[in-house]
């Protein structure tokens, strides 16, 4: 769980401030390997998922955390 955490704060972090936030491919998979039994079972835990079309695993992981992963500040 805290590996899945300091990931999609990094993403958040990274985005907030205009970084690079590319994932890792692998890293991107375990996060979301950790989060999928649990989705829609942690309310105010964890945002509903967000739909995304993208192939791109970080896209695709941040989605499933309720981020939408073409936001920008």
């Amino acid at each position: 769980q805290m590996f899945s955490d300091l990931v999609v704060h990094g993403w958040d972090l990274a985005r907030a401030i205009g970084a690079e936030t590319d994932i890792a491919p692998d890293v991107a998979e375990h996060a979301m390997r950790f989060m999928e039994p649990y989705v829609g079972q942690w309310p105010g835990v964890f945002a509903d998922p967000v739909a995304t079309e993208s192939d791109d695993p970080t896209d695709r992981m941040v989605a499933m955390y309720g981020r939408d992963p073409a936001w920008r500040p």
